[in-house]
């Protein structure tokens, strides 16, 4: 004898007085449509019944399609499985092994079994509920007060990513309870989440694993939910793969590009701002790799059109960040093209010389917009390649520095300037908070040549002190950075 309880609404079943742990949305309303069609008919539920029991629940009356239907099938067995009743699912469940996917199904009960249906399919007097269990939920059930719980679980996260505690926020998506009661969507969403901080953190297999669980737990949602993460998991993603090792995969996410034609959504799609400008962003930094990689051997018309390319990325990438107010990805796509031009000016081609100041003065008025937005936004400081990357360019030539004098009169220049000492100051400090060595060191480096160009003693002696601490505590990066080609003074002694 077999005891059910449904709630097909809430998307519960108890098997013998057994919860079962819910896998996918729409288990309860498969169920209950399989127990109901038994109790008529020994004539299985078709597929196109089936989608149609769905529809009567919130999901869009569309094709399912077979990896769905598979999800829906093994989910329920699964979940009696762990509710120890996988024998009694075996015995009561019919299906042509062949036919998974497609139907029909039959459930066929057993003497004395019993069922309840909790959960009625809705009335055209209850339709605003079932238009609005289209949408994203929080939790299993919308009545419950888990759905708060989730809420604030996932604002702890945030913040404790926000406050720059990526392993504290790591812990919390792995290890909360609240996660148990989680509608599919907020699933995915928590392992997307987890999936982006472990990227970040360079445990790239443990965020593959998890970018996998968010998007087997999207078939099903609502259009909505679906709408708004498979572009970030897809983003994310690329980002991960990109991050791992760039010099390697920036070609292959080039071609995925090219293979998929995606560069703009059709006509009246629906674009979801955030995912489009990681997505941009990261293919106007693969442009920017192909440049670094062909500088010798690009024709002059692939060369025009890869950096055509990479600017157009970058500046739709910053037109996504706008609309939808992301002020430090902003931010951080303004510094990703000021680097562009500031490297366009590095290797710029012997047949367009003319070209170097305007890539001098470009990356200028990027540095600016970039510093502007930063100090506008009060963002986190957290600027320690910005400070570098900058203070190289100013440092590099007369024609850079008369760039910067051009751009910060024509656009506002918030926050340290190039031409002051306190820039590589603050530079120095940053990057020893962060407390990477060469960051340390590449920090020094600028703040010695800011010393010698301004012909500052004081400047240049403190920045030979930090440099002798930082080539002391580590001896092999200053044969590393020689090697690699840095104007690193003979072994530097302690000064002043």
């Amino acid at each position: 004898m077999l005891c059910l309880d449904i709630d097909a609404r809430n998307n519960r079943i108890t098997a013998g007085g057994v919860p079962l742990r819910r896998r996918t949305r729409w288990l309860a309303v498969f169920l209950q449509t399989l127990v109901e069609r038994g109790r008529r008919s020994p004539d299985g539920v078709t597929l196109e019944e089936l989608e149609r029991a769905l529809a009567a629940f919130g999901r869009p009356l569309q094709p399912l399609l077979a990896k769905q239907v598979q999800r829906l099938v093994d989910g329920l067995r699964a979940g009696f499985a762990e509710a120890g009743q996988a024998a009694a699912f075996d015995r009561r469940f019919r299906c042509d092994p062949l036919c998974k996917t497609v139907g029909p199904w039959a459930w066929v009960a057993a003497p004395g079994d019993e069922s309840r249906s909790l959960g009625a399919a809705p009335t055209l007097a209850v339709g605003v509920a079932a238009a609005a269990a289209r949408l994203p939920a929080l939790a299993e059930s919308p009545l419950g007060e888990a759905s708060a719980a989730l809420a604030a679980e996932l604002k702890q996260v945030l913040a404790l990513r926000w406050d720059g505690k990526p392993d504290l926020a790591i812990e919390n998506l792995q290890a909360s309870a609240s996660w148990a009661r989680a509608a599919p969507e907020t699933a995915a969403l928590r392992h997307l989440k987890l999936g982006e901080m472990l990227a970040s953190r360079r445990d790239f297999d443990a965020a593959v694993a998890a970018f996998g669980e968010a998007e087997g737990l999207l078939d099903g949602a609502p259009p909505a939910a679906r709408g708004v993460l498979l572009p970030l998991l897809r983003a994310q993603r690329g980002l991960a793969f990109y991050a791992q090792q760039p010099a390697a995969h920036y070609q292959e996410i080039l071609d995925q590009e090219l293979a998929c034609r995606t560069g703009w959504p059709a006509l009246g799609a629906v674009v979801n701002p955030v995912a489009e400008a990681k997505r941009l962003n990261l293919l106007s930094l693969c442009e920017r790799r192909w440049i670094e990689a062909h500088r010798d051997d690009a024709t002059p018309a692939q060369w025009d059109d890869h950096v055509e390319a990479l600017l157009r990325y970058g500046h739709a990438a910053l037109f996504m960040c706008l609309a939808c107010e992301q002020f430090e990805r902003a931010r951080n796509v303004s510094a990703n093209l000021a680097y562009a031009h500031q490297q366009l000016a590095r290797w710029i081609r012997a047949d367009a010389s003319t070209e170097l100041p305007m890539h001098l003065r470009r990356a200028m008025e990027w540095y600016a917009l970039s510093m502007s937005i930063h100090w506008r936004f009060d963002l986190p400081d957290n600027l320690t390649f910005q400070y570098i990357f900058l203070g190289e360019l100013w440092l590099s030539s007369p024609a850079a520095r008369e760039a910067f004098d051009a751009a910060r009169l024509q656009i506002a220049w918030d926050g340290e300037r190039p031409d002051d000492a306190s820039f590589y100051e603050t530079a120095c400090t940053s990057a020893l908070e962060l407390g990477d060595p060469r960051q340390i060191a590449y920090a020094a480096l600028n703040k010695l040549r800011f010393g010698e160009i301004t012909r500052s003693r004081t400047v240049r002696n403190r920045a030979l002190k930090l440099l002798d601490q930082v080539f002391d505590a580590h001896p092999d990066l200053y044969r590393a950075l020689r090697d690699e080609g840095y104007a690193v003074p003979a072994r530097p002694r302690q000064a002043g």
